[in-house]
């Protein structure tokens, strides 16, 4: 918070540390594309080239199949001769049953790919996309609540805060000025006090400008007199853009 320069409506007039909310965001904002990145496949289904790869696939495991049904038969063969023993021909019979299982694996992912995602994995993929969403937008609120604006067009009065202080929530972190319109508060005799109304034209002079004279209207009138002095405060209201009258 720098104080004395003049702010604009909204001005950031102080910054929390928000080191670990960027990094949450970074984190977040990579978990939403790719989960948009899954549900865009999910409706679209995979790509020709995704679909021809799980054929390709499925080609190499059933010439796996293949090549094991033939050794299989070749060592059963063996075996009914006795020119191999019982371990051997389960150990190709344990190839089989795996080749078997690999090619119907197989066969089901393509089967699975040339169909597309079910409804129900679309809609999770969609809701998916929507609670990454809502977590991005979460963190991005709370990085807009490290913060601190100006509420109005001013001047910063008086710093409250240090770099790297700790603040309460709500805690004050600065002092700012309002001069786009500035009160004076004369006091007037009980003589003059009666012809005063409300929305009154006054004019008023400032001791630093001799040459200038400031126009404003009365905005309030103080019906109890003052001790001692038996006179009567005036609230005058002046605009004042150019800040040349200072509280």
């Amino acid at each position: 918070v720098e104080s004395g320069p003049k702010l604009e409506d909204r001005t950031v007039v102080c910054r929390l540390d928000r080191t670990d909310r960027e990094l949450a965001l970074l984190e977040a904002e990579a978990v939403l594309a790719a989960a948009r990145a899954r549900a865009r496949k999910a409706r679209t289904g995979l790509r020709p080239e995704e679909i021809e790869a799980r054929r390709a696939d499925v080609q190499e495991k059933q010439a796996l199949l293949d090549n094991a049904e033939a050794n299989l038969a070749r060592t059963r063969d063996l075996f009914e001769k006795e020119i191999t023993d019982r371990s051997e021909l389960d150990r190709v019979l344990s190839v089989h049953l795996a080749a078997k299982s690999l090619l119907a694996r197989a066969e089901a992912d393509l089967k699975l790919a040339e169909a597309g995602f079910r409804e129900e994995e679309i809609q999770e993929a969609n809701s998916e996309v929507a609670r990454q969403e809502a977590r991005v937008a979460q963190i991005r609120d709370e990085l807009a609540k490290t913060e601190v604006r100006s509420p109005v067009a001013g001047v910063v009065a008086r710093r409250l805060t240090e770099v790297g202080q700790w603040v309460q929530r709500g805690g004050p972190v600065a002092e700012i000025v309002d001069l786009s319109r500035v009160r004076i508060r004369p006091s007037v005799t009980e003589r003059d006090v009666g012809r005063l109304r409300v929305g009154d034209a006054a004019t008023f002079r400032a001791d630093a400008y001799s040459d200038r004279t400031f126009t404003g209207a009365v905005s309030a009138v103080i019906p109890a007199a003052e001790a001692g002095t038996r006179t009567f405060r005036v609230w005058i209201d002046l605009p004042n853009e150019d800040g040349a009258l200072m509280e």
